[in-house]
């Protein structure tokens, strides 16, 4: 034996991207938030080296006159890339679809008393119409292509006691079928009542 020795360097290096798949492509409603993953999903990654995931949308808005059912189309690139500079893409498909009157719920009837009844009888205190379960209107359905309004008649039922009749109109202005926007109506009876002496 020489007793000589040698010594060398091995380096290992990942020169394969990362393998990613991504979340189904999905529709949302007009409510929803689309930049909410636990909503639309995430990808899964496959790589043997740590990595990070980013992701950037391109959205194609459209009107009512090119179409009555969908308000936008985000597509979705979700990027990986890894310490080594390695980088996997895929792309999700995320479409945002318009309000529908069928979505609609209206304010429950409402009974007080004198001691009860709020200060103001507003739709804040009241209730507003909703769309699955999302005010309308609010900046949360402001994609929905909707609106609503009401009027109040004021209805002397006895001496200290009355009903605010409240007409609900929830307006659809692009109907999925196309064609002049729509309507839905509904009457809220909201009761303030006397106490007894």
């Amino acid at each position: 034996i020489s007793g000589n020795l040698c010594s060398g360097n091995i380096k290992v290096e990942d020169k394969l991207q990362p393998t990613m798949l991504c979340p189904a492509d999905i529709s949302v409603l007009c409510i929803d938030d689309p930049t909410n993953l636990d909503l639309t999903g995430e990808p899964v990654v496959d790589d043997c080296s740590p990595y990070n995931v980013q992701w950037q949308d391109t959205l194609t808005e459209y009107s009512c006159a090119e179409n009555s059912v969908v308000k936008m189309l985000i597509n979705r690139a979700f990027i990986a890339t890894d310490v080594w500079g390695n980088v996997g893409q895929c792309v999700q498909n995320i479409t945002v679809l318009r309000g529908e009157l069928d979505l609609v719920t209206f304010p429950a009837d409402q009974t007080y008393t004198c001691a009860t009844a709020p200060t103001s009888l507003h739709p804040t205190k009241t209730g507003w119409p909703q769309v699955s379960g999302v005010n309308l209107p609010s900046p949360g359905t402001s994609n929905c292509g909707m609106g609503s309004s009401f009027t109040d008649e004021l209805v002397q039922e006895c001496p200290g006691s009355y009903y605010v009749v409240r007409t609900w109109k929830v307006f659809d202005f692009c109907p999925s079928g196309g064609g002049l926007p729509t309507n839905l109506e509904h009457v809220q009876f909201i009761n303030v009542g006397d106490l007894p002496p």
